[in-house]
């Protein structure tokens, strides 16, 4: 899609450069916004990657299947509300709110539509059973038009998605060539958050923790919150030394495959 946005904002193929970095951003923004809105695409599917047979030579997946990747320990994991993120960001009036807004079940139906028309990813497109069968598994059926049901629902799909199951099918694909896999589903909600507490712990959330920004006074973190952070710190400092997030076993975290 590429070329059809560039054309999209006025830009010829052999003035591409020129073109984009003389073009307002604002104006830029809304022009990338508005050109995926007019072809039913919701942007944050089209950032995939590019596999060009030289630097990446074939889709991810094919070489995960092949057992083409890099052999090693792995640490991965998600947020538990990841998909409120997207939501906030992606419909302007969802977002920056303090009490949960309605959302019935057309509303729902909507914003899940968007997500399932490629799916699992571009550019396969979903046949009508699989979207069926996603409209089934998350549709509050007790009651459709119960807003914070179809608030939860909207947020476990993407969730789901776009994260949980990425993450868990790559710790299979890691676990079952022999290698340590470290998988977590990080929950604490900073008390710093932006976001509504409704929104739970969102995409990006464990970031100031890993990297230490509670360990400044300045930001005024709870004492609890900078005992966390020391503790996700020496998490991922142990994992980069030596492949295991417990280090010198003064932490305890259990592996997939001490679990099983």
């Amino acid at each position: 899609y590429n070329n059809d946005l560039l054309r999209y904002i006025g830009c010829t193929e052999n003035q591409v450069m020129e073109c984009v970095r003389n073009f307002d951003a604002n104006n830029l923004t809304d022009s990338f916004n508005n050109f995926y809105s007019s072809i039913n695409l919701n942007p944050n599917l089209i950032f995939i990657p590019l596999y060009d047979g030289e630097f990446l030579q074939e889709e991810p997946i094919k070489l995960l299947d092949q057992g083409n990747f890099k052999k090693c320990p792995l640490i991965l994991g998600y947020n538990k509300d990841e998909g409120n993120f997207f939501l906030g960001m992606d419909n302007r009036d969802y977002s920056n709110i303090k009490i949960l807004e309605s959302i019935n079940y057309a509303r729902f139906s909507n914003i899940i539509s968007e997500y399932i028309t490629y799916y699992p990813r571009l550019p396969y497109v979903a046949d009508q059973k699989i979207r069926d069968t996603i409209f089934y598994r998350y549709s509050n059926w007790e009651n459709l038009e119960n807003s914070f049901e179809n608030f939860q629902n909207l947020n476990r799909f993407l969730t789901d998605s776009q994260f949980l199951c990425p993450a868990n099918k790559i710790a299979e694909y890691y676990f079952n060539s022999g290698f340590d896999v470290f998988l977590y589903e990080y929950q604490h909600v900073s008390s710093l958050s932006r976001w509504p507490k409704h929104y739970g712990s969102v995409h990006g959330d464990e970031l100031p923790f890993i990297f230490g920004q509670p360990l400044d006074p300045k930001y005024k973190y709870s004492q609890t919150e900078v005992e966390f952070s020391r503790k996700l710190i020496k998490y991922w400092t142990n994992f980069a030394l030596c492949g295991n997030p417990n280090g010198l076993k003064n932490y305890v975290w259990v592996s997939e495959a001490q679990e099983r």
